[in-house]
């Protein structure tokens, strides 16, 4: 793949989507009963069976994610065999797992997003698996932040190798404004685009990280 060449980026995208497309079209198909779509087929069957909009996938999701966001979510080290001074380590490796998870949620929930285990929730109940991007980012002040990104399954694009993912990409939808904020990119207006969005491609090959629309680079090659 290349560094950061949207054509190529786009296409390796969308020859996965190809590939993939019966469990995206299953994860489209559980959205639709979780979210009540209204059942459009025929009425009755042959054997004189009615068809209703059931509400009993969305019930028995929301069962599940109650479940999921009740449960701790906490980091533990087996101590099982080890001498005090190691458990001391370990216990101090446990604290830094849980104070980033901690400073993770409050960065989401500032951007009015879900916290990350009810993120987890809904994925694992409704996308049946879950995606996530952890980042631990430096300022150019020096200081740095926690960074962990949960993805939606149904956008998440990627590629596997002999020693495991060779490349993994986010498609998600900003706005113009979005953009402009973000990544310092002015998007000329085109057609419905405000209305829209502009899809845009965060892309990782496990050395670089490139962010790219369908046409341009909003950010080139990063390690």
């Amino acid at each position: 793949m290349p560094k950061c060449e949207p054509a190529e980026i786009v296409a390796a995208v969308e020859r996965h989507a190809t590939e993939t497309s019966p469990l995206r079209d299953r994860m489209d198909g559980d959205y639709s009963l979780y979210r009540l779509d209204e059942y459009t087929g025929e009425e009755d069957d042959e054997q004189g069976y009615r068809h209703f909009t059931s509400n009993e996938p969305m019930t028995y999701a929301d069962k599940v994610m109650s479940w999921l966001n009740d449960a701790n979510l906490t980091a533990r080290i087996p101590t099982n065999g080890r001498d005090s001074d190691t458990r001391e380590a370990d216990t101090n490796k446990e604290q830094f797992v849980i104070g980033m998870l901690r400073a993770a949620d409050e960065r989401l929930m500032r951007r009015a997003l879900l916290p990350i285990k009810e993120s987890f929730a809904f994925q694992a109940a409704l996308r049946g698996w879950v995606a996530v991007r952890h980042l631990i980012v430096k300022r150019e002040d020096g200081s740095s932040y926690v960074d962990i990104m949960p993805w939606d399954p149904r956008n998440t694009y990627w590629s596997m190798g002999a020693d495991g993912l060779e490349w993994i990409c986010y498609r998600m939808r900003k706005s113009r404004s979005q953009i402009m904020s973000e990544y310092g990119v002015d998007i000329p207006q085109a057609g419905d685009t405000e209305r829209r969005g502009i899809d845009v491609y965060d892309y990782y090959d496990g050395e670089t990280n490139s962010v790219c629309t369908a046409d341009l680079v909003l950010v080139d090659s990063v390690p």
